[in-house]
């Protein structure tokens, strides 16, 4: 329940910080590519997360979902260095 909640509270958070630091003339291209690439992503991994977890294990599962999350951590890198 706390995890709903925190959940449900981190994303207009979020969204405030993400409009607070982006242009105003890319605002409108970066906030459709964030949902666009948020809907990708549930609609291609989650089933097929989901599968490995039916089929073998939750855990199993979790470390799919870590591994397809992964690449995120090459963006964030770049993103440091460049500050």
């Amino acid at each position: 329940m706390a995890l709903g909640v925190i959940g449900t509270l981190s994303g207009p958070i979020y969204d405030t910080w993400l409009n607070l630091n982006i242009e105003s003339k890319v605002h409108a291209t970066v906030l459709l590519m964030m949902s666009q690439s948020d809907a990708l992503g549930q609609t291609a991994g989650g089933p097929f997360v989901g599968w490995i977890g039916n089929r073998l294990s939750v855990r199993a599962s979790l470390v799919v979902a870590a591994v397809l999350l992964s690449p995120i951590l090459v963006v964030f890198g770049r993103v440091l260095r460049k500050r």
